[in-house]
């Protein structure tokens, strides 16, 4: 229901017509550098697991990508967002690394995921005036994100006193609440056995950086082939909308909701007079590249994966 009131607000003014023709200029090389751009982006991801997974259990890289682009792909047809889960089983079914624990590693890389997003809102607040609802959100919601980071830090190096903070924390609420809370959270421990040093950590983060700066190349180099008069930063104003707007619960790959939220990202660039039907043009493009590389390649490594459709599917029962 949500993609499908996103998705009618996306085309409700758009001449069908005039976007096909924004899409057939479109520069062909410059979306295929786009498209191998989003593609390395997966290899950063896979990389950066690696550091996090090797103090646990030595996994190759080739391993760790097939199952970020798999849990990718997952998150464009499942819903729930199952895709990270799905990230989880692949690693504990092909590596034997305890579920638990392949958990925890999600869970970081989602989090310095954040990070990323909050080294780029500072560099597009100190060049570009965001407006004030969106610099308001990220705002607040970064903070969040860094605190959960810090928690599990602590975790990991204050062990004890972390608990008994959440312990107190959680002191409010119900019993029986109380002890699943605290259940998960021990059961995530064995996990933060990834973060063994701060040069692990500082190594992390800069793969995180890196991943997303291929991200960022995707955007401005679909920019260049759509041949916008942007600036060079709309690729990081394009990430950050986004990014805040998938939060939003929708349809398995952000239908409607990732549409709406480009078109609102190009709309703040208000000089470069770009017309709906372009933005809309754009916003397809943009998404339906990823969309289908990512899917694609995650059906492929399926198909030759140790891992059949019918046992993930199998194992995702069991636990989803």
């Amino acid at each position: 229901m949500v993609s499908a009131i996103f998705l009618y607000f996306t085309f409700r003014t758009v001449d069908l017509r005039k976007m096909a023709e924004a899409m057939r200029q479109v520069d062909g090389l410059m979306l295929g550098l786009a498209t191998v751009c989003f593609g390395l982006h997966f290899v950063g991801r896979a990389v950066r697991w690696r550091v996090i997974v090797n103090p646990m259990r030595r996994v190759g890289v080739r391993s760790l990508l097939r199952a970020t682009v798999v849990g990718f792909a997952a998150n464009n047809v499942l819903p729930l967002r199952l895709g990270e889960l799905v990230r989880a089983l692949m690693l504990t079914i092909t590596e034997g690394v305890p579920l638990g624990s392949a958990v925890t590693t999600v869970v970081l890389v989602r989090l310095l995921d954040m990070v990323a997003l909050g080294t780029m809102f500072v560099v597009v607040l100190a060049v570009f005036p965001l407006p004030p609802n969106i610099r308001h959100a990220a705002m607040m919601a970064i903070p969040i994100y860094l605190l959960a980071l810090a928690f599990l830090l602590g975790l990991k190096f204050r062990e004890e006193e972390a608990l008994k903070l959440l312990e107190a924390l959680l002191r409010p609420l119900p019993a029986k609440i109380r002890a699943g809370v605290m259940k998960l959270v021990r059961a995530f421990l064995p996990g933060l056995e990834s973060l063994r040093s701060a040069w692990e950590l500082a190594l992390a983060v800069a793969l995180t950086h890196l991943a997303w700066a291929f991200i960022f190349a995707y955007n401005a180099l679909v920019v260049i082939a759509f041949g916008f008069p942007l600036p060079w930063y709309a690729g990081l104003v394009l990430i950050l909308v986004v990014g805040f707007a998938i939060t939003i619960p929708s349809s398995p790959g952000y239908l409607g909701v990732y549409h709406l939220a480009v078109i609102a990202a190009l709309g703040l660039f208000t000089g470069a007079n770009l017309t709906e039907d372009a933005k809309t043009a754009f916003a397809i493009v943009v998404h339906g590249a990823q969309f289908l590389v990512t899917t694609a390649w995650g059906i492929g490594y399926m198909l030759v994966s140790p891992v059949g459709f019918a046992e993930l599917a199998a194992a995702l029962r069991r636990r989803a």
